[in-house]
């Protein structure tokens, strides 16, 4: 079964057909890429796409198409063969489950190029365990979100057609919680403001860890072999690593951004300016949390010198950028920290924090705490 929410369910793709563009001449060396402009992973597979062919030696052709028809049915899995037998030699991001060749009949799948799953998303970053009994739960309509509430009959699921509908029925607080495809709340949280409080905590049972892959058929294997090689590259480090559309590096050394003492200098002021609205925790409390996947995601683009930019000219909120730079400077490197970058042995500075690209993304062990965590300092 292929499911995903609104963004991917839908795939009826007549009118694309007619309008992607065929392959220009000279060419032939170029992998086809299909990028489905409705799927909040785009942007994603557009980056992944074009760094693999080159880290492979070659090009890439986006092909765009709109995989989402608005019809309740979904989509029809024989118009991935159609699509890539037409018009593509890959067709990015399709969600496979661990353990499942679930794929369209006929075709096979590269190996996977990026994790995600469904998060459990609330006021309060609960789990679904943690609600408390009959809370009103929203999920997409045929998704696997269903079954992730169904698993606690203690709650109470309430479908909606889309999870941007459930997101929105959470927003006017008709909903508790809702259990979203991850990168469908990234991206309703880029372009609501309320939700940039919630947070969002991946749901550990069965269905709801994916990976994410591309498809294609038998003849277009050896398009398929060299995307892998690629990506083999990109992985390795033997490649360039991709950048994401807003400039900022995929993955970067982060080991010398900060020193331990600047980091202990940060915390120290963190318990002093930030802790009544953040939490003594970083979890949140009248502000949103500081740490965790729920506020430094790999789907969210996030850099230090974004991140940095901002606590230094609108915090705190009562009085925006009335500390000292150092200040600023000492409370990013506990931040850093408190996410899972180790420390080096040089110090961040007011001019380094501000140019960084470095991708801020939580660097979680596999028991869910920060790799550097605070307790090891």
């Amino acid at each position: 079964m292929y499911s995903r929410s609104s963004s991917i369910a839908g795939l009826v793709i007549a009118a694309a057909l007619a309008m992607a563009p065929m392959r220009p001449a000279g060419a032939a060396d170029a992998i086809r890429f299909c990028v489905d402009t409705s799927s909040p992973s785009a942007a994603a597979d557009r980056t992944t796409a074009t760094a693999a062919a080159k880290a492979a030696g070659t090009t890439a052709q986006i092909v765009p198409f709109n995989g989402h028809s608005g019809d309740d049915e979904g989509f029809s899995l024989k118009a991935f063969r159609r699509l890539a037998g037409t018009r593509c030699d890959l067709v990015m991001g399709f969600p496979v489950e661990p353990g499942s060749e679930a794929i369209p009949p006929g075709m096979r799948h590269t190996r996977a190029y990026r994790t995600t799953g469904y998060v459990l998303v609330s006021a309060g970053g609960s789990t679904l365990e943690q609600l408390p009994p009959s809370t009103r739960v929203a999920v997409a309509f045929n998704t696997p979100a269903n079954l992730l509430v169904a698993g606690q009959p203690r709650l109470r699921a309430v479908v909606y057609d889309s999870d941007s509908a459930g997101l929105d029925a959470l927003n006017d607080g008709k909903v508790g919680a809702v259990a979203a495809w991850k990168p469908s709340f990234v991206e309703y949280r880029h372009g609501h403001t309320a939700a940039r409080d919630w947070q969002a905590r991946a749901i550990d049972q069965p269905h709801a860890r994916w990976e994410i892959t591309a498809l294609f058929l038998p003849e277009a294997a050896e398009a398929a072999k060299r995307f892998e090689q690629g990506l083999e590259k990109l992985q390795s480090g033997s490649a360039k690593k991709p950048t994401a559309d807003n400039g900022a590096r995929m993955s970067d050394d982060p080991a010398t951004l900060f020193s331990v003492a600047q980091a202990q200098r940060g915390a120290q002021l963190y318990s002093q300016q930030c802790f009544g609205c953040h939490g003594a925790k970083l979890e949140g409390v009248v502000g949103p949390a500081l740490k965790g996947p729920g506020f430094a995601s790999p789907d969210d683009g996030l850099t230090v010198g974004g991140i940095f930019t901002f606590l230094s000219q609108r915090m705190p909120l009562s009085q925006p950028g009335s500390l000292e730079k150092q200040q600023y400077v000492d409370l990013m490197a506990f931040l850093l920290r408190e996410n899972g970058y180790p420390a080096g042995t040089r110090e961040l500075t007011y001019k380094a924090a501000t140019a960084s690209r470095v991708p801020l993304v939580y660097r979680e062990n596999d028991d869910g705490s920060a790799v550097a965590d605070s307790t090891t300092q």
